[in-house]
C-alpha cells in the first residue's frame, strides 16, 4: 500500500519552499547591489574642494584633541587626590592651581568639540 499524503501537506511544502527562495538569496542580492553602489575612496573625495579638505582636516584635529582631553582630566583628578593627602596649607594652593588647569582643559575641549561639528 502506498503511503498517503496528509491533507494540506502540499500547501505547507509550497509555503516552506517560497520562504526558502525569498529569505536568504534576496537579501544577498540586495546587499550585493548596495555594495556595487558604494564608492571607493577616490570617488568619495573626487568632488571635494580645498575648503572641504580644510574642514575635514580641522574636524580631524578637533576629534583628536577632544579624545585626548579625557586622559588629561584623569591626570588632573589624580593630582587633586594627591593634593588632598598633603597638609592643610598646601591643599588650597595646589587645588587652586589644578582648578585653573581644569578650566584650561575644558576650554580647549569646548573649542575642539566645536571644530568637529559641521556648520550649516
Amino acid at each position: 500500500m502506498a503511503p498517503q499524503k496528509e491533507e494540506g501537506k502540499d500547501e505547507e511544502d509550497k509555503i516552506t519552499a517560497s520562504f526558502s527562495e525569498v529569505s536568504f538569496f534576496s537579501e544577498v542580492s540586495f546587499f550585493s547591489e548596495v555594495y556595487k553602489l558604494t564608492p571607493n575612496i577616490h570617488q568619495l573625495f573626487s568632488n571635494a574642494t580645498v575648503l572641504d579638505y580644510a574642514f575635514m582636516t580641522i574636524g580631524t584635529f578637533g576629534g583628536v584633541i577632544t579624545g585626548l582631553s579625557l586622559p588629561f582630566f584623569n591626570v588632573l583628578f589624580g593630582r587633586v587626590l594627591d593634593a588632598l593627602n598633603g597638609g592643610t596649607d598646601s591643599i588650597i594652593k595646589q587645588v587652586n592651581i589644578i582648578c585653573i588647569a581644569f578650566v584650561c582643559v575644558a576650554v580647549v575641549n569646548l573649542a575642539s568639540g566645536f571644530c568637529q561639528v559641521p556648520k550649516d
